[in-house]
């Protein structure tokens, strides 16, 4: 009995399929155009700052990025030594976020404490930017080790407020923004606890994220490393 001839595979054909094609699917299901990214970096600020420069600085960054279709939310909160930021944007715009904290005038050493990729939805309506009291927040006093749960704990929380501001109205937005210990004393964490994270060395700086995940790289393969080359075993 004689064996079929093989039909090479052509390009119409639909199992042909490839990791673009995959996430641009993914995307179409989603209605989204882009992937969504939802990070969550804190750390120092350096004595006399001026905490309302920071927020001016991230205003302008972001007008560059935000579009119609690439929307950018979070919230930045500031306090005299210490700050805590969660980013939902665009790759683009998540990348250039990042590396600007590893150069940021007005910032000092950062942790990141959570970076999620293919997020499937938004927990916070907008962006904005507030400045808090040292005292402020919730947790540090009994912390004698970070570790993980520590570190998820304040995450989770963190989002917690994206979701109550999700649920308010316009004129109730504001005054939640401005009061934000009282109305999530139960979320927001104080910087003593922040503080804690920073000088945790279990925790990954942005300069360690930043090698590892942003940085291009040159790949060499194996067989460009033998010298004569190596003949090809078809001709």
């Amino acid at each position: 009995m004689s064996t079929p001839p093989l039909t090479p595979p052509t390009p119409d054909d639909p199992k042909r399929i490839s990791l673009l094609d995959t996430i641009r699917d993914s995307l179409a299901r989603q209605n989204k155009t882009t992937l969504l990214y939802r990070i969550i970096v804190c750390g120092s600020i350096p004595p006399q700052t001026d905490r309302s420069e920071i927020i001016a600085n991230y205003q302008k960054l972001f007008k560059t990025h935000q579009t119609d279709t690439d929307l950018i939310t979070g919230l930045l909160v500031l306090y005299p030594e210490t700050y805590i930021h969660i980013l939902e944007s665009s790759t683009k715009t998540t990348y250039a976020f990042m590396t600007s904290l590893q150069s940021h005038p007005l910032l000092g050493k950062s942790k990141v404490l959570a970076v999620l990729d293919d997020v499937y939805h938004r927990f916070f309506p907008f962006w904005a930017g507030r400045v808090l009291e040292g005292r402020a927040g919730v947790g540090g006093e009994d912390v004698v080790e970070v570790d993980e749960d520590v570190v998820a704990g304040v995450c989770v929380e963190l989002c917690k407020v994206g979701v109550g501001l999700g649920t308010m109205g316009k004129n109730d937005l504001k005054v939640a923004l401005d009061e934000l210990t009282t109305q999530f004393r139960d979320s927001i964490p104080r910087s003593s606890l922040l503080s804690a994270i920073i000088q945790s060395k279990t925790v990954m700086s942005i300069e360690e994220w930043i090698d590892i995940y942003a940085k291009s790289f040159t790949l060499v393969l194996e067989s460009e490393r033998v010298w004569p080359a190596q003949r090809p075993l078809v001709f």
